[in-house]
């Protein structure tokens, strides 16, 4: 993680230049870099572009893993899923949602979404919180006793808009490394959830990790904050995408879903 942060931060660096000649006499050295995470098994793939503020490119490259990417062409035209990176996607429309007073940060979920009226909490066997468990990305204490199996117990707060931005709210993915918790989520096939409605009513069965604000946890949150969006304008998704972002200011790269003729890739 620290070395795809330099990376980043090397990028930033480059890209704040103003003169196109002093970032190209050091092009050489960043071409060393692309290639190195690609060699080295960290990134099957990279590709860096950048541009000045003019929208000139003053840098492109790319590299893939042959054995790994054997069919798809690198550059400025390949498709690329965006996976976590749509997060901010779904927070700008909620924000550009209460810009028109169509939402509160401060409104109760459950003012959207009543299914989640009566939402569970889940405690370890001996009542503590289960942020403190498990193999998490803030946390790794193996030395304490395994949580399950869980007891549920009373929300003791409202969740809010708000608190699903800022990852409050109590969902998670199954990562948890409670493995009770995580066989719960899993057994639900959220991805096959054939609509909204369908996928809510499948989160409402299951506890959350933590009081809502009680602590942030990485998780399920933008994904509920997308079905907030949605009951909240009686738009699809997609359709707010579609309407507030992509046609509004003539985005051609980015599709919420696949066209037939886009190959993405694997």
């Amino acid at each position: 993680m620290k070395n795809i942060l330099f990376l980043f931060v090397l990028l930033f660096f480059f890209s704040s230049c103003n003169e196109k000649e002093s970032f190209i006499y050091d092009s050489n050295s960043l071409d060393s870099l692309v290639s190195k995470y690609v060699d080295n098994g960290s990134q099957a793939l990279l590709l860096v572009r950048l541009e000045d503020r003019n929208g000139e490119t003053i840098y492109q490259n790319s590299e893939k893993d042959n054995d790994l990417v054997p069919d798809h062409d690198i550059n400025e035209n390949t498709w690329f899923r965006i996976w976590s990176m749509s997060k901010i996607v779904t927070i700008s429309l909620t924000m550009d949602l209460v810009e028109d007073g169509i939402l509160k940060l401060e409104d109760p979920v459950s003012k959207y979404i009543p299914e989640f009226s009566n939402l569970k909490v889940a405690l370890s066997n001996n009542n503590q919180a289960l942020t403190s468990y498990g193999q998490t990305l803030e946390n790794d204490n193996s030395e304490l006793q395994d949580p399950c199996p869980i007891k549920l117990v009373e929300s003791n707060s409202e969740m809010t808009v708000l608190q699903l931005i800022n990852h409050e709210a109590g969902f998670y993915y199954s990562t948890t490394g409670i493995e009770c918790l995580d066989n719960a989520l899993d057994s639900k096939n959220l991805a096959a959830s054939k609509n909204s409605n369908e996928l809510i009513q499948k989160l409402s069965e299951l506890p959350l990790i933590d009081h809502p604000g009680n602590k942030d946890f990485y998780g399920l949150n933008t994904t509920v904050l997308g079905l907030v969006n949605e009951r909240a304008s009686g738009e699809s998704l997609d359709n707010l995408v579609k309407n507030r972002i992509t046609e509004p200011m003539n985005i051609k790269g980015l599709q919420y879903n696949k066209n037939p003729d886009t190959k993405l890739l694997p």
